[in-house]
């Protein structure tokens, strides 16, 4: 998930190219220890990330894409809270 690669990256943590969630969750907690919360959320949307683009069976239900949405968007404000506030240029 781009989120946490952008919160790695504000950290200067290298990480792996990949879509593995966890690995990248693993690599942000020692930074963010409450980062940890969303494991079960991100590991639950982890398949979607390669599988499901070449097997449509693995295609999520509605349920699990509003749970999905549910994660990101929580990700999304924590990370957002954790970062300087942007400059403005005048």
């Amino acid at each position: 998930m781009k989120l946490i690669k952008a919160f790695l990256n504000w950290k200067q943590v290298q990480y792996p190219k990949t879509h593995a969630l966890g690995a990248l969750l693993d690599l942000a907690v020692p930074y963010q220890p409450d980062l940890e919360s969303f494991r079960p959320g991100l590991l639950a949307m982890g398949s979607y990330a390669v599988e499901m683009r070449y097997d449509d069976e693995l295609y999520p239900t509605a349920d699990e894409i509003s749970a999905g949405i549910q994660v990101a968007r929580e990700l999304q404000q924590k990370i957002l809270s954790l970062l300087p506030p942007q400059k403005t240029i005048e």
